[in-house]
């Protein structure tokens, strides 16, 4: 597994999968980082997270080195308790934001088909890991409980369709063995999705449970949350 280069610098990845060397590369991976500009949905250099992940995959699977599989095998945004990565203090956030921004790359990342891995830096850290070891007691931070929600919620389940019903609401689909479950968010401030058809039970973003109404509308914020419907039932957002 390799290269591993760490940020947005792909030309340094695909130099070295056409490099002449005996050594193949099975999975391609990458510390594919963008917490230097906040969201995960924004765009560097014009790419967004997920046309990143395509870059990728395009320079594995057409590299002398490398195979077509992809991993990210780090990422994390620092916190403001420190110490802080090397893009310095600017790019730190709050816990709840780093939740946040967790649940939402892993689901870019891995709806898009390109990536087939994602791996968090790291369990327990001060600054950036889903546990904090700076009190007497392990304590298990926002990320931790997002994480385990985002494996609970969507663990064996199929990947289906993204849809934007909005600019700024952005919904995923997946299929399992209780039925659909959508997950949704929103980009800007909270807005509200009307749900039109009869999902039957809702879940935040750390596993608590929410108030579902058919014809009623929930409001969405930067914090994902899950939407489940057993009879696989469609919706519409106003």
């Amino acid at each position: 597994m390799g290269p591993a280069v760490i940020d947005f610098e792909f030309q340094a990845a695909a130099a070295v999968l056409n490099m002449s060397s005996p050594v193949r590369f099975d999975v391609v991976s990458a510390l594919l980082y963008v917490d230097r500009r906040g969201a995960p949905e924004n765009r560097q250099l014009g790419f967004d997270t997920v046309e990143k992940c395509a870059l990728l995959k395009a320079i594995a699977e057409t590299s002398k080195n490398g195979g077509d599989r992809c991993w990210v095998t780090e990422v994390n945004w620092p916190l403001w308790e420190g110490p802080h990565s090397p893009a310095g203090r600017s790019v730190s956030v709050d816990e709840e934001t780093q939740a946040d921004y967790l649940v939402r790359y892993y689901l870019l990342c891995l709806t898009s088909g390109f990536v087939d891995r994602v791996y968090w830096w790291q369990l327990v850290a001060r600054g950036y890991g889903l546990m904090d070891p700076s009190a007497a007691r392990l304590r298990e931070r926002p990320s931790f409980t997002a994480l385990a929600t985002l494996e609970q919620q969507l663990g064996g389940t199929t990947y289906l369709r993204t849809a934007s019903p909005s600019p700024t609401a952005r919904l995923a689909m997946f299929e399992g063995v209780r039925g659909q479950v959508m997950v949704a968010w929103s980009l800007a401030g909270p807005e509200n999705l009307t749900l039109e058809a009869p999902w039957e039970r809702g879940v935040s973003r750390d596993g608590l449970p929410l108030a579902v109404e058919p014809g009623h509308s929930v409001t969405l914020t930067a914090s994902p949350i899950y939407l489940e419907a057993a009879d696989g039932a469609a919706l519409a957002a106003r």
